[in-house]
């Protein structure tokens, strides 16, 4: 089922302590379902920008604990061979509530995770749907895991 990713524009959300970029963050849907939340932030040095996304999937309901969710966070960034996403530490300093959504990835286990394929169709989903994010965009994607 194709997933729907709805944005959220808030103008308070927290920014980068090193370089002042704003954050962002919103939600995505599998028909009206939720999906799974996601934040993201400015990363790497000015030589080398990446952006951190960080993506919290599993189910959401009430009576869901944040054991039924994982939390990923990819570094990403353009090259001339497309959008290069790798697996990063499970953590986003603009956004410390992040760790607390689920059970953390870590990028040496993102690859073998039972929701791998989800979350990297997810990923795709939101840099393809969430405007802010259009400059990660290109014909092409690599994911690439350490």
């Amino acid at each position: 089922m194709p997933l729907k990713v709805d944005p959220i524009e808030d103008p308070t959300a927290p920014g980068c302590p090193c370089c002042s970029d704003s954050g962002l963050r919103g939600f995505v849907y599998e028909e009206e379902t939720p999906h799974s939340v996601y934040f993201a932030e400015s990363g790497g040095m000015s030589a080398n920008p990446v952006v951190l996304i960080g993506i919290a999937l599993g189910r959401w309901a009430s009576d869901a604990p944040a054991t039924e969710r994982a939390c990923f966070v990819f570094a990403c960034s353009k090259s001339e061979a497309g959008l290069v996403a790798k697996p990063t530490i499970p953590y986003l300093l603009s956004f410390p509530e992040f760790k607390q959504l689920g059970v953390a990835v870590e990028p040496d286990d993102a690859q073998t995770h039972a929701l791998h394929g989800q979350v990297r169709e997810t990923l795709a989903a939101i840099i393809a749907q969430d405007h802010r994010l259009a400059h990660l965009r290109s014909g092409r994607q690599r994911f690439v895991v350490d």
